[in-house]
């Protein structure tokens, strides 16, 4: 359920976050020892009003709450990789 109602920025910038560890030599244990943080911009939410039309705000539970809010996507990205330093997300208006 979660994965389902997951906003696609934040499957893209796990992604995106495993890749650069990989191409910056590092493996998943080695990047749990170093002092290590996650910092991430993010522009649009339009995906949770997709989503979650106004007809349907009853159908959110904490699976959509989770997973379509952008201020979540530094924390999961730290959570995938196993840092334990700071996650920020930083929130550019259009």
């Amino acid at each position: 359920r979660e994965a389902a109602a997951l906003d696609p920025q934040q499957r893209l910038c796990m992604e995106i976050a495993w890749e650069a560890m990989e191409r910056a030599g590092y493996t998943r244990q080695e990047l749990q020892s170093l002092r290590c943080g996650i910092f991430i911009g993010v522009t649009n939410d339009e995906f949770s009003r997709l989503a979650v039309p106004d007809a349907e705000l009853q159908s959110i539970d904490a699976y959509t709450a989770v997973g379509l809010h952008s201020a979540g996507i530094a924390g999961r990205v730290s959570s995938v990789l196993g840092v334990r330093g700071p996650s920020m997300v930083v929130k550019f208006s259009t």
